[in-house]
C-alpha cells in the first residue's frame, strides 16, 4: 500500500512489514501475487486514461492530476517540410509530483508510419548519461520539451507519440499529422 507524505508516494509499514515462511498459517499473501495485482490495476488504469482532442487528433494522457500532451504545430505538411514536436505535461493537482529517471534522457518523441513502422525517434543513437535523476513539478506548472524533425517524410498519415521515460515505466501521448 503507498500513502502521500508531503507530495512524495511511500510504502506504508504493511507493505515493508516482513512475510512469514511459505506455508506459515500466518501467511496471507506473496510478494509475486501482490506484484502482479499491482501491474493488473497500473495496466487497467493506463488503459482507462482520458484522452482529449487538438492539432492532428492531440490524444494526452491524464494520470493522478498529470496531463500528458503531444503536439505539431500544423495538421499537415508538404514533403520535406519540418514538423514541430511538444511534449508538455503539466501538474493539475494541489501538490508537487517527482518524476525519476533511470537516465538523463527527460523526454523522447517517436514518429510512426501508417504501416506501424517506426521512421524516426529523437532519442535514438543518442548517448544519455547513466545516472539516476529527477524533476520535481510544483501545483500549476508544467514541463515543456520541443524538437524539430527535419527529415523527409513520404505522403500519408502519421502518428507522433511523445514520451516522458519515468523509472514507473514512461507516461505518453499520441498526436497525428497528414504529410501531402
Amino acid at each position: 500500500m503507498l500513502e502521500r507524505v508531503d507530495g512524495e508516494l511511500l510504502r506504508s509499514d504493511l507493505a515493508r512489514r516482513p512475510l512469514a515462511r511459505p506455508g506459515s498459517p500466518g501467511r496471507a499473501f506473496s510478494m509475486a501475487g501482490a506484484g502482479r495485482v499491482w501491474l493488473v490495476c497500473l495496466l487497467a488504469l493506463a488503459c482507462a486514461q482520458a484522452r482529449s482532442g487538438s492539432h492532428g487528433g492531440e490524444r494526452g494522457m491524464t494520470m493522478t492530476g498529470i496531463r500528458v500532451t503531444v503536439t505539431t504545430d500544423k495538421a499537415a505538411y508538404a514533403v520535406g517540410e519540418p514538423v514541430a514536436l511538444t511534449l508538455q505535461v503539466e501538474n493539475r493537482s494541489d501538490s508537487a509530483v517527482s518524476f525519476e529517471f533511470a537516465t538523463g534522457q527527460r523526454y523522447d518523441f517517436l514518429i510512426v508510419d501508417a504501416a506501424g513502422e517506426t521512421v524516426w525517434r529523437w532519442g535514438a543513437g543518442r548517448g544519455f548519461i547513466q545516472m539516476l535523476g529527477a524533476e520535481r513539478l510544483e501545483p500549476g506548472a508544467s514541463l515543456v520539451y520541443r524538437e524539430r524533425f527535419a527529415g523527409e517524410l513520404r505522403p500519408g498519415a502519421y502518428s507522433v507519440t511523445g514520451v516522458l521515460p519515468v523509472r514507473s515505466g514512461g507516461l505518453e501521448a499520441r498526436s497525428g499529422f497528414d504529410v501531402r
